[in-house]
């Protein structure tokens, strides 16, 4: 779809990708039917390179839901949020970030909780058990402990995983994507 200029009967100019047929569309700023317009230079070099037409809704417990379509109706229990600038979009994205790096953080500290127990209550009953067994399976038991007990430590010293939200039309170059650049997927960067 092509970028067009837009003005709106209240005289607002702004930018938009639209189909070829449409000829009104709703003004960003005011609301108010805007028409085609074909102005000399770009809106970008009028000033406005920083204005966006981003649109996300959020919940009262400041989840995030991002619509397919700026217009797209608002879900049930979220409100409209227009992302004016560039960092209005960042502010959005570091708090989506912190709110996912609190939800890994307490995934990542139950799904320990759980697996230790598991560890402990198979430790337990193989000691139970280990009274019946002959000295070298004494011994093999206790290697075999001593070795979950040594590969238990080496999970909980590697990093956890970090996560973070991004809007990729905003965010997406060279020290972004080199990571996913694999066998699978064969991506090859843009140089």
């Amino acid at each position: 779809m092509p970028m067009y200029d837009w003005k709106c009967t209240n005289g607002h100019i702004f930018e938009s990708l639209e189909s070829l047929n449409l000829c009104h569309n709703p003004c960003i700023v005011c609301g108010a039917w805007a028409s085609k317009v074909f102005l000399k230079a770009p809106a970008y070099r009028r000033g406005n390179a920083n204005r966006l037409n981003m649109v996300v809704h959020q919940n009262e417990a400041g989840e995030y839901s991002f619509p397919g379509d700026p217009k797209a109706p608002t879900a049930e229990g979220f409100e409209r949020v227009e992302i004016a600038d560039v960092s209005h979009a960042r502010r959005i994205e570091k708090d989506m970030t912190d709110r996912e790096h609190l939800k890994t953080q307490e995934h990542q500290h139950e799904t320990s909780q759980y697996y230790d127990a598991v560890r402990k209550q198979e430790q337990d009953d193989l000691r139970s058990i280990m009274g019946d067994f002959s000295p070298k399976g004494k011994q093999f038991a206790e290697a075999a402990l001593m070795d979950q007990a040594n590969k238990s430590q080496e999970r909980s010293a590697k990093p956890t995983k970090e996560s973070a939200c991004y809007f990729e039309a905003l965010s997406m170059d060279k020290t972004n994507r080199e990571p996913h650049r694999d066998a699978n997927t064969d991506w090859k960067g843009v140089e």
